[in-house]
Formats: structure tokens, C-alpha cells, sequence
């Protein structure tokens, strides 16, 4: 297995795009980085910024800034960008069940039927009233998805990762098709797991679901030995993971962070991951 780390301050967000890997500048705007971890360019958004939460579409980003009542639109390949006001939406948080096509996308409240619409070409966020909703040729697939235990989504591929038959299965909610991975699920149902171990966030490609705690992350596939990745350091803890296909290759993208608060961020790249 090979890593690259690389010492960032204050590092909190990441993504991985079909190109890019995103982190968060401080508190005032993002950098974007190639899959090397090289820096490509930063984009200024705003002083005093915290990115809550985010979607994406190819090399596109909805960035949700909650404490801050506003999201930001970023293409990172022109880096244009483009500010949306969220104070009519005070107290809603979005689910990571969206959809993006083209130009037109549709964000859903966790919790609720709450739908907005924002259409990227006028700037505009439209909240749909329910009679809107229903007439959304997207509501079948949507509820499909609410019916499932999702514990990943992937917009770009309409796929999501549920667990089927005690397996990691890929659901395609379009065509009603789920996909078993032959990758026996994680089960956690353990009395006495220390909460620092217990895996809390998801991560998949085509061929592999990765499995994130603050004291190691897992990496499994179909007929290969699970490969556990544990912080560099003793004090460092694991933020967040993103899994990612790339020429041909799985990479792993992590954070780490100094649970003492005296060190650097860590944000890592890994790759030769499994082992036949």
C-alpha cells in the first residue's frame, strides 16, 4: 500500500470528484487539488465560512454552509461561482438524496417533503409545493430510495449502497435493479464497541465499500482480504473517507485530525489497497 500525506491547517471537508479532490481553505473558501494531492488552484467564497455539508455532479458543487444561512454553487473546472440565500430555510438540513441533471437540481429535507428546486442557470431556489412534487417524474425513484436503508449515494451513476441478504448490494432506484456486490455486510450490532470504533460514515465504488471510524477505517471487496487502515499517529483521529475509481485503480482519500489539537491536519492518499 502507498500514501502520500500532506500537513493542511484547520482541515475539515473533503470531496473527491470524477477529477478533483476539494478541502476546505481555512475558513474562506476551498482549494482543489489533482488526485497526486498537487495543488490546482483555490477558489475565494466568502470570509468566515464553514462547510456543513455538500453534493456534487462530475466537477460541480452545491456547498451548504448552515451557520452561515447560504450555499455556494462551484463549477472547478471554469470556477465560477455562485451564492444562494438559505435564511428561508432556517432549522432545514438536506438529505444526501438529491438529483442533479444538467443544469436542474432537486434537494430534499431530511425528514420531511420539504423539495426545493434550484435551477443553476437563473440562480434560483423554488420551493415545490407538494401538488409539485407529485408531478415530478423523479418521485418514484425518490421514494424507492426513502423505502431503503441507504447508506451511500451516488448521484452521478443513480446508485445507492444498501444492504441485501446480509450483503452490500448497488440499487439502481430507475430500474428497480439492485446489484449484490458479494461483499458480506458490516455488522456492528456489538454490545461494548468503544464509540471511537464504531464505523459511522460510507463509502463505495464499483468494487469496494470502505468503512469509517475515528480509529480505523476499513476496506473490503469480493475475494480479497479486508485491509484496516489506522491514523498515522497515536493522538490522530479520522474525520472523514471518500473512496474513489480512478484509471483503472481504488484510491482512498482520508482526514486526519490531532485529537490533542496541537498538530497539523493530515489529509492522506491510498492506494494498492487490496490484497488478492
Amino acid at each position: 500500500m502507498q500514501i502520500i500525506k500532506k500537513e493542511i491547517e484547520d482541515l475539515y471537508y473533503l470531496e473527491v470528484t470524477s477529477k478533483y479532490i476539494v478541502v476546505n481553505d481555512l475558513y474562506h473558501g476551498i482549494n482543489i487539488m489533482d488526485f497526486d494531492l498537487n495543488m490546482v488552484r483555490s477558489i475565494e467564497l466568502e470570509e468566515d465560512i464553514v462547510i456543513n455539508f455538500s453534493i456534487k455532479h462530475e466537477d460541480e458543487l452545491l456547498l451548504f454552509c448552515y451557520e452561515n444561512e447560504c450555499a455556494f454553487y462551484v463549477n472547478l473546472k471554469t470556477e465560477s461561482v455562485c451564492r444562494y440565500d438559505l435564511s428561508d430555510y432556517k432549522d432545514t438540513y438536506f438529505s444526501n438524496i438529491y438529483f442533479w441533471q444538467d443544469n436542474i437540481v432537486y434537494l430534499f429535507a431530511d425528514g420531511s417533503e420539504l423539495s426545493v428546486k434550484v435551477d443553476l442557470n437563473s440562480a434560483d431556489m423554488i420551493k415545490l409545493s407538494s401538488s409539485d412534487f407529485v408531478g415530478l417524474s423523479l418521485k418514484k425513484q425518490y421514494t424507492e430510495l426513502l423505502s431503503k436503508d441507504i447508506l451511500s449515494y451516488n448521484n452521478d451513476n443513480g446508485s445507492a449502497l444498501i444492504i441485501q441478504n446480509s450483503n452490500y448490494c448497488v440499487w439502481y432506484p430507475d430500474n428497480q435493479i439492485a446489484i449484490d456486490m458479494n461483499i458480506v455486510a458490516l455488522n456492528q450490532k456489538k454490545e461494548n464497541i468503544p464509540s471511537e470504533q464504531i464505523y459511522c460514515k460510507t463509502s463505495y465504488s464499483q468494487d469496494a465499500v470502505v468503512c469509517i471510524s475515528e480509529k480505523v477505517i476499513m476496506v473490503t471487496a469480493k475475494e480479497k482480504e479486508d485491509l484496516y487502515i489506522y491514523p498515522p499517529y497515536e493522538l490522530y483521529r479520522f474525520f472523514e473517507g471518500k473512496i474513489a475509481d480512478y484509471n483503472g485503480e481504488i484510491f482512498l482519500f482520508a482526514l486526519c485530525h490531532d485529537n490533542s489539537s496541537d498538530g497539523a491536519s493530515l489529509l492522506m492518499r491510498y492506494n494498492e489497497l487490496l490484497i488478492v
